[in-house]
């Protein structure tokens, strides 16, 4: 886990830099001098570029981790990586020829059914494609363990450029629609820093010829590609419905609360970064204990950071809630406990998703994430229209837990492990000790004077419970290994 750790660590700094300017975009910019219309149509237009991407990419990005490492020959790994570009080229050539060729009757169904598609749809299609092959290519350095810029660029890059946009529109620099335009140019112009940094990495060798087993990648591709639309669908359908029922304003509201308890998957983002190529070459060399350590190791890990920052987040929401200090944002205080604990939940879970995926297994993952689309579109269409988006969260968490629950009991079955063991349980109850006490300790300052004391409360017992209870051995040595770079003893 050295290799894991270390990027992990390195991965979350970025990561929270990123969330922590992404906090002072959606918490302040856009609701203070962005506006609330403005607001939810840009949330709108990533939400359906987010829906696109995945029929650009096409499951390939995955398929590089999957069976990069069986590759006997470089020129075979080569071949993968060429192979995993050039489908994605063929697939944006023939989506552009085709909305050309049906450009008018396109535009005019499109008018009728959503004003977002037809008016921004080129801006939509442009942030789709560069996201799709900007994952294909950080999954390039992903498999050489080469995480740390790629994850800059994935997670604190966008939100920098939103962070400089909103700034030149406050500044009137810019208007609404230059703003649109810069931040797909900013989009693509990640794309170029990617490409330039893997080439400097690793340069693979050009060839027209498909990899020996280019079947078996293609069937792989085109189940994870429908995994990939459902879970897109999982993580976006509630805001376009939300968008379809209720307005652009409740899109807004709901954004920032799900944003905010977004921030508890932090270690699993971070995690992911790294931890996927591991687990795919535990399976293709069949090293079942290196892979049952990693399970339990992960799960751990994960599960310590997330509930340390889910405490963070739930004890100190009101004051989050104050400092935006906007009425109707406010309204969805609740919908981040809701959803933070099923974020919590999938934090347990440790790498659980990429042994499935990596897997012989892996067709589980196109039903698991059919049944959750299915799921959360059901359950959105009953609770928004009972309980508005109040009604989305809950739909949220009941089709985390019904899934992941599904997902454990195949692990389970196929390999004899889960990532759970006693020291979850104490992990759990240290958790929710620690938030109860606070919530109850009950400061009554200023808003910014209760966050910055409650956090600093909530850290400190953390990291005496981590230190005292050995609750994770990788953060202990962690700890060690900074402590003595620091203080030299």
């Amino acid at each position: 886990m050295g290799v894991v750790v270390k990027q992990s660590f390195v991965n979350i700094l970025s990561i929270a830099c990123g969330v922590l300017l992404g906090a002072i975009n959606i918490l302040y910019l856009y609701p203070n001098h962005f506006g609330e219309e403005y607001h939810g149509l840009v949330i709108s237009i990533l939400v359906f570029s987010n829906l696109i991407q995945p029929c650009v990419s096409f499951g390939l990005q995955v398929a590089i981790i999957r069976y990069f490492s069986l590759q006997k020959t470089k020129q075979e790994q080569d071949r993968l990586l060429w192979f995993s570009v050039f489908i994605p080229v063929i697939i944006v050539i023939l989506v552009v020829v085709s909305i050309l060729a049906n450009y008018q009757d396109l535009m005019t169904f499109l008018s009728d059914q959503n004003k977002v598609l037809s008016e921004y749809l080129w801006i939509i299609l442009g942030i789709a494609f560069a996201n799709a092959f900007f994952e294909v290519q950080y999954n390039w350095l992903r498999i050489k363990l080469k995480t740390i810029f790629g994850n800059f660029l994935k997670e604190l890059y966008p939100r920098l450029i939103i962070f400089i946009l909103l700034i030149s529109f406050l500044l009137t620099w810019i208007d609404f629609y230059q703003f649109i335009w810069l931040l797909l140019g900013a989009y693509f112009l990640r794309l170029l820093l990617i490409v330039g940094y893997n080439l400097s990495v690793y340069r693979p060798v050009f060839s027209f010829r498909f990899p020996i087993n280019y079947k078996d990648i293609f069937k792989y591709s085109l189940l994870t590609f429908l995994s990939a639309i459902a879970a897109a669908y999982i993580l976006d359908i509630d805001k376009a419905q939300i968008n379809d029922i209720l307005g652009n304003k409740q899109v807004a509201y709901y954004a920032v609360a799900i944003y905010i308890a977004a921030v508890i998957e932090i270690p699993l983002r971070s995690l992911s970064q790294i931890v996927s190529p591991l687990v795919a070459k535990a399976i293709n060399g069949k090293n079942l204990k290196y892979l049952r350590s990693l399970l339990t190791k992960s799960a751990d890990n994960q599960l310590i950071v997330s509930g340390f920052i889910f405490a963070l987040v739930n004890v100190n929401i009101d004051e989050l809630y104050a400092i935006v200090n906007q009425p109707g944002y406010a309204t969805a205080i609740s919908i981040v406990l809701i959803v933070s604990i099923g974020k919590l939940f999938n934090a347990s879970m440790g790498c659980i998703n990429f042994i499935i995926i990596n897997s012989k297994y892996y067709q589980y993952a196109i039903w698991f994430s059919i049944a959750s689309a299915i799921l959360a579109v059901l359950l959105n269409l009953y609770l928004i229209n009972q309980y508005g988006i109040i009604g989305a969260a809950y739909a949220t968490l009941i089709v985390i837990i019904l899934i992941n629950c599904c997902k454990l009991l195949l692990i389970q079955v196929k390999y004899r492990m889960n990532p759970y063991s006693k020291n979850s349980i104490f992990i759990l109850l240290i958790i929710a000790i620690i938030t109860t006490s606070i919530l109850i300790l009950g400061l009554d300052t200023k808003p910014i004077w209760n966050l910055i004391i409650q956090s600093s409360i909530i850290a400190l017992l953390f990291f005496v419970a981590v230190l005292k209870f050995k609750l994770s051995e990788d953060l202990v040595l962690l700890y060690r290994s900074w402590k003595r770079k620091i203080f030299w003893f």
